[in-house]
């Protein structure tokens, strides 16, 4: 089982609450806790309500070939096509300056901007985003939920159960 076969309703749910254009939604939590997965499922939750293409902007930044906020902007900007879009950016901590970009496009335009980056923290968000946001802090799959995921988890060998949780961004006890 792989993380991204775990769906985390909580942090979905919390997600579609938020309808604030002017504040962008952090994603952070401890790495491998599933901050790109909910990003991704969340994508698929959008699809699955028939919001149309045209209406979502994906972008894993460790992809894009921005080398800076100035590209990440111009990026950003080349596939904003009208206000109210849902902007979904993964590892956005992978472009230097990468605050300036977002800043800038929240500004300008107003969308439901959903952002999370490896190495960010909610202490990163307070002091690098000039306006009002919402963070929504992601914790590691616990082993309960894990169990309630893989039912046949606890039939099986004790430590068997234990290595795949962990693969699945559990942590250990």
């Amino acid at each position: 089982m792989r993380n991204s076969e775990i769906d985390r309703y909580r942090y979905l749910d919390e997600m579609w609450r938020h309808t604030d254009l002017t504040s962008p939604m952090c994603i952070c939590g401890l790495r491998g806790s599933g901050k790109s997965t909910i990003l991704r499922q969340f994508l698929e939750s959008l699809r699955e309500w028939h919001v149309p293409d045209e209406k979502i902007l994906f972008m894993d930044m460790r992809e894009a070939d921005a080398r800076d906020a100035r590209e990440m902007h111009a990026m950003l900007k080349a596939g904003i096509r009208e206000d109210g879009m849902f902007i979904i950016l993964d590892n956005v901590d992978a472009v230097p300056e990468w605050d300036q970009a977002v800043n800038s496009i929240g500004a300008e335009w107003k969308h439901r901007i959903y952002f999370s980056g490896n190495r960010l923290t909610a202490v990163d968000m307070e002091s690098k985003l000039s306006y009002r946001k919402s963070v929504l802090r992601v914790r590691p799959l616990s082993f309960e939920e894990y169990l309630g995921y893989n039912p046949r988890g606890s039939e099986t060998h004790a430590d068997w159960t234990m290595r795949r949780y962990l693969q699945s961004g559990g942590l250990p006890v």
